[in-house]
């Protein structure tokens, strides 16, 4: 079974839409109160001077539910590839 996704943007400001070749990577950790912080390690999809867009897969699908709109992620470590 093939899934596709459909975004229709809404954003107001011009994003830098990386490919996949030039696609670069975040690491950071998420965790409130008691629970312990869990390391994602994420692929940024586009960017803006307010904002990333991330790929959140099935398997990090619980960061949805781990964060707000508005919050800010600290400490978060960027990769890019080497050329």
């Amino acid at each position: 079974m093939v899934c596709t996704i459909q975004i229709k943007e809404k954003r107001r400001e011009e994003r830098i839409t990386y490919e996949a070749p030039e696609m670069v990577s975040v690491e950071f950790k998420v965790g409130r109160g008691a629970k312990q912080d869990k390391l994602y390690r994420l692929n940024v999809r586009d960017q803006s001077g307010h904002g990333l867009g991330l790929l959140v897969t099935e398997n990090d699908s619980d960061l949805v539910q781990a964060v707000n709109v508005g919050d800010k992620l600290n400490n978060m470590l960027f990769y890019a590839t080497s050329k």
